[in-house]
């Protein structure tokens, strides 16, 4: 379960994963059985690496592994596709998408019709939802010698900065406004060649948390961006989606941790300032991926690599979301709705035309279900094919109108000698030879076998 987002309210939560299908699922029309009400493959083939509503709730943006975002309504419903680029243009900030994968996205905080995303390309794109067909900012994020892999970006609380992290190991900061030419500060911050999964800005904007794919999570001041203020290491991580989050009152920082597959996975909880380990939550036997708080319901909500999905809540901090299942009992069923106690299966009659059996209609109402199981079965029997062959009509008109036809079974030596005798009485080829040659002369060779005179031999 790779990707996780709940609307301002609470009350919907959608899911994505690496087995290419969105679900979404609604807390108040859910019940025991903990089915989604609706299920959505954005893109055939493409993993979803990450899904996010907008600020009124009203949208919904999803980044799969293709080089194209798309905007989904609240019920699931496709609203944009925005474009990709050109792959041939060198120059990225002429192409009017991105040209490979999509990582990862953001919404504005403040506006609505605003979202930035990062790429493989080298990029992170400001795209407006009014305007599909091109971007309406870029800024190339370029490594010390190459272009690299921007594998998280996102917008400071109060929409002036975004931050980027690439698989170099740098960590950036933009202004939103421009210039896009070179970030306004930047750090080498962990290990070349691992994906940084999550950076976010504090509610103040002065500091931001990276969680690097080296096993750390660090903790930088934006004013002074040089060195961490604080680190934590042996921080498990395994997945290119393992995200980070403050608390809805920034006084803890939560990620989730990695594990082997015969080991538990945990939900940690660190202090904002110090990063020291508050508390680690045990989830389940399996690697802690992302992580959401929803400060109006006051629940957590994790998805793990089975594909799993919990959700933690205080039985009196907590409103509705998944109390609301919990309190809900389980329809009660009654002894009527089980069909096997009112049913006698081995006649193939109802409960309430059994109490007729006592008076006197047994025998007569047997017969007729009898009769009508017997019309169930000739009525979806196949035809069967024809097994009389020889009055098949065709066959029977062609043996009384062509007098020929049962020549076909004959024996041909048989049926030439029977016209021996009447060709020696009158022949039809040499009729004309009866009265002076009555014994037939006939040339002995035929064929290939009779030379031919010299005078008429080719020369």
């Amino acid at each position: 379960m790779t990707a996780l987002t709940l609307d301002p309210s609470g009350a919907r939560l959608v899911s994505g994963s690496y087995d290419y299908d969105m679900k979404f699922w609604d807390f108040a029309g859910m019940n025991s059985a903990l089915k989604p009400f609706k299920t959505v493959e954005p893109l055939e083939g493409h993993p979803i690496h990450h899904l996010e509503y907008s600020l009124s709730g009203d949208s919904l943006l999803v980044i799969t592994s293709s080089r194209k975002p798309y905007i989904y309504s609240r019920e699931g419903v496709r609203l944009s596709e925005f474009v990709n680029g050109d792959m041939y243009l060198r120059d990225m900030r002429h192409t009017k998408g991105h040209v490979a994968e999509v990582t990862s996205g953001n919404w504005h905080p403040y506006d609505r019709n605003l979202f930035i995303t990062g790429g493989a390309d080298s990029t992170v794109r400001i795209w407006d939802v009014n305007d599909r067909w091109q971007h309406k900012s870029v800024l190339v994020v370029r490594g010390p010698s190459q272009r690299t892999k921007v594998s998280a970006c996102a917008y400071s609380p109060d929409g002036k900065w975004i931050g980027t992290a690439s698989t170099d190991g740098m960590l950036c900061i933009w202004g939103s406004d421009g210039p896009f030419n070179r970030p306004a500060a930047s750090v080498a911050g962990h290990v070349k060649q691992t994906e940084t999964s999550g950076i976010i800005f504090s509610h103040d904007g002065n500091h931001l948390v990276s969680r690097g794919g080296d096993e750390t999570v660090k903790l930088w001041d934006t004013r002074n961006f040089k060195t961490p203020l604080a680190q934590v290491n042996n921080a498990d991580n395994n997945h290119t989606e393992t995200n980070i989050m403050y608390s809805p009152d920034g006084k803890y920082i939560l990620t989730g941790q990695s594990c082997p597959p015969d080991q538990e996975g945990s939900l940690l909880v660190l202090d904002s300032t110090s990063l020291s380990t508050v508390r680690t939550i045990p989830i389940g036997m399996s690697s802690v991926i992302r992580v959401l708080w929803n400060s109006k319901i006051n629940q957590l909500v994790t998805s793990t690599h089975k594909g799993e999905i919990h959700v933690l809540y205080s039985p009196n901090a907590s409103l509705r979301g998944a109390k609301l299942i919990v309190s809900r009992a389980p329809k009660a069923r009654h002894v009527d709705d089980d069909t096997s106690f009112t049913t006698a299966l081995h006649e193939g009659y109802a409960g309430d035309q059994a109490a007729r059996l006592e008076d006197g209609e047994g025998e007569r109402l047997i017969r007729k279900l009898k009769s009508q199981e017997k019309g169930n079965i000739r009525a979806t029997r196949p035809e069967m094919p024809s097994s009389a062959v020889a009055s098949d009509p065709d066959k029977e008109h062609v043996r009384t109108q062509y007098g020929l036809s049962s020549m076909r079974t004959e024996d041909p030596r048989e049926a030439l000698l029977r016209f021996a005798e009447k060709a020696e009485k009158d022949p039809i080829f040499t009729k004309a030879y009866l009265k002076n040659q009555p014994k037939t002369l006939l040339e002995e060779r035929a064929g290939d076998d009779v030379e031919e005179p010299p005078s008429k031999r080719r020369k």
